[in-house]
């Protein structure tokens, strides 16, 4: 198009100079202001919008840095440093706030998580001494991401070292050291975030954190997640949890409770979530420490606690429990309920419970939701796991099992 005088033309060609006043009027015009003052006005709001969103966040980037750092050996400690690193997770900041998209609903800092994590990883990667896994380890650790995901698959929850010491044909100390290797600095050089050693007993999951991660996606797939993908899958697995929650607080403390851990929905405890094992309304008879264990003895099996187990942490008989789960699967059952969950679920998985009776439909309602938790977790990958269960940030997970489940309505 011509470039001659006037702005009576509104063509906005490739060739255009993009700072004429001609140009700037014209695309005003085509963004739907009234002038290019007003177009400015906009960009410059938006601009102090991004700025804003990084200067808010940079202790996100401290804190992601300050992980991170933590887990080099002391060679690569010497050559980068704490502000290094954040400096770095600055421009993963910047990255996020370009992409981020505030009509989903989440905090900028639950996006940008992910985005922060890989601009001080790949920081690592250009800089540091790249740690590579010995070659002896890695069909092993090969075996190993395909044994996690089918045990995984098989009982709803993350195998322990003993189920994977009989799969793998292995001794248990072997596949803990594998599990050290998944939680080493290997997971920093994909950007997983397998959780540390001092998170009690993980048993095999840290290698869904780890090793997993580490060689893999977790849904099979050959190669990781973009940033933009994880931090996608990150909500969305935030968005079942927070559903969950909301249906949980309707339900009475009990029954939420029993319907949490009989069905393997524990995970998504609040972590806000209050004990009352000591005092408060006493519904929950058990101690903190009770409930721990009694829910480490449960890990040992595919079944989860039982109507019996529960019933002493809550200081009632089996038949109570059972009661106390048929009433709160009639009311997770209940469309008002239901028709939140449909979206994560599997079509086979919405027909299966829809065309079941009774009981029975909510049992199998409950069952693809726990299957659907844990599928969410594995797709968003190591670090949101790690995220979440950070002590500096979240309770103890073990406190959030014995969360109340929320209010008292019907």
């Amino acid at each position: 198009g011509g470039g001659g005088g006037g702005g009576a033309t509104t063509s906005t060609s490739p060739g255009r100079d993009k700072n004429a006043p001609a140009f700037r009027r014209a695309l005003a015009a085509a963004l739907g202001y009234t002038g290019a003052n007003a177009l400015k006005t906009a960009i410059d709001a938006g601009q102090n919008a991004r700025r804003q969103l990084v200067v808010k966040n940079v202790g996100l980037a401290y804190s992601i840095a300050r992980d991170v750092f933590e887990k080099l050996n002391h060679a690569d400690r010497g050559l980068l440093s704490v502000s290094d690193l954040a400096q770095e997770g600055c421009a993963g900041l910047a990255q996020a706030a370009d992409k981020f998209d505030p009509s989903r609903g989440y905090k900028f800092s639950t996006y940008a998580y992910n985005w922060t994590r890989k601009y001080v990883v790949n920081a690592i990667q250009n800089n540091g001494r790249t740690i590579r896994l010995p070659i002896h380890m890695h069909e092993i650790m090969q075996r190993a991401k395909k044994a996690t995901r089918e045990l995984t698959q098989k009982h709803g929850r993350a195998p322990t070292d003993e189920e994977m010491s009989r799969t793998l044909g292995v001794p248990v100390s072997r596949v803990q050291e594998i599990n050290d290797w998944a939680r080493s600095t290997l997971s920093l050089d994909v950007g997983g975030g397998g959780r540390s050693s001092d998170d009690g007993d993980g048993g095999a999951e840290g290698m869904m954190d780890g090793i997993v991660f580490a060689l893999g996606s977790k849904d099979g797939k050959d190669g990781m997640l973009s940033p933009h993908e994880a931090a996608e899958a990150d909500m969305e697995a935030d968005l079942l949890r927070r559903d969950l929650e909301e249906a949980f607080a309707t339900l009475l403390p009990r029954e939420a409770f029993v319907l949490r851990h009989r069905f393997g929905l524990a995970a998504a405890a609040s972590s806000t979530a209050n004990h009352h094992g000591d005092g408060g309304e006493g519904w929950l008879k058990a101690t903190a420490e009770e409930v721990e264990k009694t829910m480490k003895e449960a890990k040992k099996t595919s079944e989860g606690p039982s109507r019996t187990a529960l019933g002493t942490l809550l200081g009632v008989s089996h038949e109570t429990i059972r009661t106390y789960e048929r009433r709160a699967l009639e009311k997770l059952k209940q469309p008002s309920r239901a028709a939140r969950f449909v979206r994560y679920l599997d079509k086979e998985d919405v027909e299966r419970y829809t065309e079941a009776q009774g009981a029975k439909g909510a049992e199998e309602l409950a069952n693809a939701l726990s299957a659907a938790l844990v599928a969410a977790d594995a797709k968003a990958g190591g670090g949101r796991i790690a995220r979440r269960r950070n002590p500096a940030t979240t309770p103890s997970p073990m406190i959030d099992l014995a969360s109340d489940g929320g209010g008292d309505g019907g």
